[in-house]
This record gives structure tokens, C-alpha cells and sequence, in this order.
């Protein structure tokens, strides 16, 4: 397969340590279970604002993880973040946290490019890496 070179984009790394925490937070006030709740871990995500979109309540955050895979924000400013519980219960799922509290307190300083970011492995992972590289410049649907 004849690869090629991706345009690159700096975008800002997620603090994963603290987003497991507010999702483990969330879930504990949701359901009152906190027996598990620290094994809940939240692979490496970066965070950017989609252009073009109205920031009201936060709707221009989003999330990708490096497979390319996108969460956005919704309509009342939650994203949901997946995550992974390793007990007898859960394997993993998505719990909404409100991108404010995302982009505020996890968003960390540090940068990294988008190009390398999303693994490189197939036609599904380039078109995912365009999707979320023109989001973030020249915003559209994603």
C-alpha cells in the first residue's frame, strides 16, 4: 500500500488521569456504585474545537482517539467519553462528562500532531485523520 504524507496539525493532549477520575465521579453520583470504579481507565485522547460551529454550551468540542474515532460534543454540551472497566461487570462503554469540564480541566498544554497521533494503518484511519484535520481548520461535517 502506497502511503502518503498526512498535513500536519498540533492539537492538544487530553490529561487521561483526569478524565478517568471525573468519569469515575460521574458514574458514582449517576448510580451510587463505586466498588470497580478504580480499574475505569480512558485510553490517550487529544481535544480540539470544530470550526465553523456555534460555541453555545461548548457544542464545537470534541475528542479522537487514535484510531481516528471521534466524539463530539451534543446538543447540551456533553461528550461521550469511552472508557475501560476491567471487572466482572463492565468491559467498557461511554459516560457523558460536559465538554467544559474536558476542555477546562483536562485539556493539558502539551501538543502533539494530529498526523502522528492517528495510527497510521488503512484506508479507514487516513479518511479518519482527514475527517478531524479539516474539522479543526476548515471546519464542515464530521
Amino acid at each position: 500500500m502506497k502511503t502518503r504524507t498526512r498535513p500536519s496539525l498540533d492539537v492538544c493532549v487530553v490529561d487521561t488521569d483526569k478524565l478517568a477520575t471525573i468519569c469515575r465521579g460521574v458514574m458514582t453520583a449517576q448510580y451510587g456504585e463505586t466498588e470497580g470504579l478504580e480499574s475505569l481507565h480512558v485510553d490517550d485522547l487529544i481535544i480540539g474545537k470544530i470550526v465553523g460551529r456555534d460555541s453555545y454550551r461548548d457544542n464545537d468540542t470534541a475528542i479522537v482517539c487514535t484510531e481516528g474515532v471521534g466524539y463530539e460534543a451534543d446538543a447540551m454540551g456533553r461528550i461521550s467519553v469511552p472508557y475501560e472497566w476491567n471487572n466482572k461487570v463492565e468491559r467498557g462503554g461511554w459516560v457523558d462528562v460536559s465538554a467544559y469540564r474536558i476542555w477546562n480541566e483536562c485539556r493539558t498544554d502539551d501538543t502533539v500532531d494530529l498526523a502522528e497521533f492517528v495510527r497510521v494503518f488503512g484506508d479507514r484511519l487516513e479518511t479518519n485523520h482527514d475527517i478531524w484535520r479539516r474539522a479543526f481548520t476548515v471546519g464542515g461535517a464530521t
